[in-house]
């Protein structure tokens, strides 16, 4: 009995494991996100922040709008 449920629990723990596994290699968008093109006025610095690290999409740019007021 206690055999049975240790392999139920192994083979419920690598079924989980390997849909978790398959769904995460996704190369596409799965959020479907517009990302937003950061335009700098001329004369302005250049921004510090590196924005190719966390791209500003509209969502969140949208969310941090509704955030503020």
């Amino acid at each position: 009995m206690l055999r049975s449920l240790k392999a139920i629990f192994v083979l419920l723990v690598f079924a989980i494991s390997l849909a978790y596994g398959l769904g995460s290699c996704r190369k596409d968008n799965p959020n479907h996100l517009e990302y937003l093109q950061q335009v700098i006025p001329q004369g302005f610095p250049d921004p510090v922040y590196k924005f190719e690290d966390n791209p500003v999409t509209k969502e969140g740019f949208e969310l941090g709008r509704k955030f503020i007021l």
